[in-house]
């Protein structure tokens, strides 16, 4: 077999495979006198069978074109054939990030396989009449004095700051402890809720809770605001009150 040239390459593929039957040729081939190495006249059209064992998608065989006749049938005869890989599918490319506009700005380039828009996560908002079922139930667990009911009642990552000032307690675990050391340290108590505010998701409420500690009674009054998740559980809350809202009964 002749030697064959590789040259050039595209995109990681073969480009041409040219035979370079003037420095040697097959015995038998179609070369002028057997043995010889002088190549064969070129006829336009006429191709060895063996090029169509090279490896790769043979488009068409034909002379090398170099721009002009007598290059292509003078000298020392190159011959040869066009070694194209199938056309490239570009579906399954990444989108580009960036395209030119119209209006000479760079913008996002959108890709085919992917819708314009995400879809809008659509909230469901509590009713106030759930919003206040909620603190009705939040109200019977506290004054249950069960700390993991309560704590049932916030979401997992839930925070809470009673009062708002302090270091609140983070997550579901955290709540119920903050609850079971004030359940710890007092003997009673008894929580209420005056007045219930609603506005979308939040709920302000007027609270009062006495805390029986022996033979004193300790009554704190204030304002407490919860954010209610879309699930029904508390995502927050926050008490707020001061020393002057505090009276020993």
């Amino acid at each position: 077999m002749a030697p064959v040239r590789l040259d050039g390459r595209v995109q990681g593929h073969l480009g041409v495979a040219v035979a370079l039957l003037g420095q040697g040729t097959r015995a038998g081939a179609d070369s002028g006198e057997p043995g010889s190495c002088r190549a064969r006249q070129d006829h336009g059209g006429e191709v060895d069978p063996w090029v169509q064992r090279i490896r790769g998608h043979v488009v068409g065989a034909r002379t090398v074109g170099m721009g002009r006749a007598g290059l292509r049938r003078g000298g020392s005869g190159v011959r040869g054939v066009v070694l194209r890989s199938p056309a490239h599918d570009h579906r399954g490319d990444p989108p580009r990030r960036r395209r030119r506009a119209r209006n000479g700005r760079l913008t996002a380039a959108v890709s085919p396989h992917r819708p314009a828009t995400r879809p809008t996560r659509r909230f469901t908002m509590l009713t106030p009449d759930e919003l206040r079922t909620l603190i009705a139930t939040y109200v019977d667990a506290i004054n249950a004095r069960d700390a993991q009911g309560i704590a049932a009642l916030f979401a997992e990552d839930a925070v809470q700051a009673d009062p708002a000032d302090q270091p609140a307690a983070l997550g579901r675990p955290a709540i119920a402890e903050f609850f079971a050391n004030g359940i710890a340290a007092s003997d009673s108590w008894k929580f209420s809720a005056s007045a219930i505010h609603t506005c979308a998701s939040t709920v302000a409420i007027n609270f009062e809770i006495a805390v029986v500690m022996g033979d004193s009674t300790m009554v704190i009054s204030g304002i407490e605001v919860f954010d209610v998740a879309e699930d029904g559980l508390i995502a927050s809350v926050h008490a707020y009150w001061d020393q002057n809202d505090v009276r020993m009964a």
